[in-house]
């Protein structure tokens, strides 16, 4: 599956050659790694950050000692922040490992995917008895 393209930018015209696995690298950066499971995790954190800001709205609380100290600290944009960089974080991190150990940056993303979908089914539950 792994092939080899040219393309006429000027990369190509240094004899810049890339690898693929279907995703075409650009300016010479390599593919991601576990893409649909990061789409996965961008899409679950964005659901817990919708969540969490309306569990905030009726009166409820962030059950992370840490993010309740960003929201107390920086508000609802503070925590949006910090939710996306921790996400962000992980990803590279996922990037990293998956790097060396293929096998484990694949499970830890999918391991991720599964751990942040936990507060939205907590959020979900306090929503439908609250």
């Amino acid at each position: 599956m792994n092939e080899e393209y040219r393309d006429n930018s000027s990369e190509a015209k240094n004899g810049a050659v890339a690898e693929t696995t279907g995703n075409r690298r650009i300016y010479g950066a390599e593919p991601m790694r576990y893409a649909t499971a990061y789409l996965f995790l961008i899409l679950v954190s964005t659901i817990d950050i919708i969540l969490t800001a309306r569990i905030l709205s009726i009166g409820g609380g962030e059950i992370n000692p840490f993010a309740q100290r960003v929201i107390q600290n920086h508000g609802p944009w503070g925590m949006i922040l910090y939710k996306f960089a921790l996400m962000v974080f992980f990803i590279i991190l996922c990037e990293e490992i998956g790097r060396r150990r293929p096998a484990i940056g694949r499970r830890m993303a999918r391991v991720a995917v599964g751990i942040s979908s936990i507060p939205i089914l907590w959020g979900l539950i306090l929503l439908s008895i609250g």
